[in-house]
């Protein structure tokens, strides 16, 4: 039988037969069903340093927001860790995807 396996930037890829970011790698049912059909590797959509730049701005802007007008106004507003950014969110979707399949995941951050 032909040897189809390449490596891939060090990674061992059994076969060419990889999917794409797409609509099925956005949760970890869709990645699991992608293992499950087949595929070789799966690659997640990539998280821009723009992206994160422009959250993270905005999210400031509106904790602190009327604040200068009013010093109680700070305790109306939720600490800053209490929030989930877009990175703690991409690295965590990750992490519970590489738990639970045996195919490589290739992240682009």
């Amino acid at each position: 039988m032909i040897d189809l396996s390449l490596n891939l930037g060090g990674i061992k890829i059994e076969h060419p037969i990889m999917a794409g970011a797409s609509p099925l790698s956005e949760n970890l049912d869709g990645i699991k069903k992608l293992e499950d059909s087949g595929v070789s590797a799966i690659f997640l959509h990539s998280l821009f340093e723009e992206q994160i730049a422009i959250e993270n701005g905005a999210l400031e802007h509106y904790l602190k927001q009327g604040t200068e007008a009013y010093a109680e106004s700070i305790s109306y507003f939720p600490s800053i860790d209490d929030f989930k950014s877009s990175e703690d969110e991409y690295l965590e979707k990750i992490r519970k995807a590489k738990d639970s399949i045996s195919i490589p995941l290739i992240a682009n951050l």
